[in-house]
């Protein structure tokens, strides 16, 4: 992986690992301080320490060698396909599968998957990422968008860039109190404390934006949609997290609960229910939702009783209309 990024104002008199920790946020600290160190990341051509602080117009170039496996495996495993045509996939993704490899999962992922329903030897994309043109975390569920073809990956890899694809997402996370509808707009940067978590209190990192719409309050609990406008990691997570409403389930960021209620119910409530994108091929806008896997529907029939779907709709509208009013 070479290529080179030019220090902007917002990164002005920070430290160089912590900028390529926020740039590259699948690599830990250590490999990166380990990178500049061998030289193989570079400031304005120069060989620096990793503690060196860059200014507004530094350029950083980076030549970093691909340490996992350089190829991945086809591997018999369903898929859940939404839809399908020559160009692309969408596919209901369920809780607990990686959608490509990396660290620590080399096999069982969305990826693995997609080169076994295929049939195909090759598809486009970075080399362990054949296909995927977004993601979701292993334990949210809900629909992705695959390319097939080498002119759909392009151009889902330009809409999703350009901020063009509409992704909503069903939540229940702890406490009520929430506004009615609100956004939350920040920074967000790998937490220096744990470098599984993410954190927007300090000030720095990639811009962040997340819509969000209250469609019921119980028991302790709130059922909310989220429409994240940037599409950074654990972003809804940490948006709730950090406004003291944890997504339930979800441990690394303080959702961790137990009883009854939750039966059933071994991971983050986080659904992603509806995503409205323009096909690369064809032009023609298309509308895909799916309902809630069984385990976080019966846990949301729980709580918030038969007919959420109903406040779930209003709060799309909802959703609609602060989108349009930020613009």
């Amino acid at each position: 992986m070479d290529g080179s990024i030019v220090i902007a104002e917002a990164h002005n008199k920070q430290r160089l690992d912590q900028v390529l920790s926020a740039r590259f946020p699948d690599f830990s600290r250590s490999r990166l301080q380990t990178l500049i160190r061998s030289g193989h990341i570079t400031v304005n051509g120069n060989k620096v320490k990793p503690s060196y602080v860059v200014r507004q117009g530094d350029r950083v170039e980076y030549h970093i060698a691909e340490s996992e496996p350089m190829e991945i495996q086809p591997q018999d495993i369903p898929l859940d396909v939404i839809y399908e045509d020559d160009h692309i996939m969408v596919i209901n993704k369920p809780a607990g599968m990686v959608v490509h490899p990396g660290a620590g999962n080399t096999s069982g992922t969305v990826a693995n998957a997609l080169l076994f329903h295929t049939g195909l030897s090759a598809m486009p994309g970075q080399t362990l990422r054949p296909g995927i043109v977004h993601r979701l975390d292993k334990d949210t569920s809900g629909l992705l968008v695959l390319a097939k073809t080498t002119e759909s990956h392009a151009g889902l890899s330009r809409a999703f860039a350009n901020r063009e694809v509409t992704k909503t997402y069903i939540a229940v996370c702890k406490g009520t109190g929430l506004a009615r509808s609100f956004y939350v707009e920040n920074r967000l940067i790998r937490s220096s404390s744990n470098r599984l978590k993410f954190t927007g209190r300090r000030g720095e990192g990639r811009h962040a934006l997340t819509f969000f719409a209250v469609a019921a309050q119980a028991h302790g609990m709130t059922l909310c949609l989220a429409r994240p406008k940037t599409g950074r990691t654990h972003q809804i997570r940490v948006h709730l997290s950090e406004m003291g409403h944890p997504i339930i389930g979800d441990d690394l960021y303080g959702g961790r609960v137990s009883g009854k209620i939750y039966a059933g119910l071994h991971r983050q409530a986080l659904h992603a229910y509806r995503i409205v994108f323009v096909h690369p091929v064809t032009g023609k806008e298309l509308v895909f939702e799916s309902p809630p896997p069984q385990d976080m529907m019966d846990f949301i029939v729980r709580v918030f009783g038969h007919g959420f779907m109903d406040a779930v709709e209003e709060a799309g509208l909802l959703l609609d209309q602060s989108g349009a009013l930020h613009g």
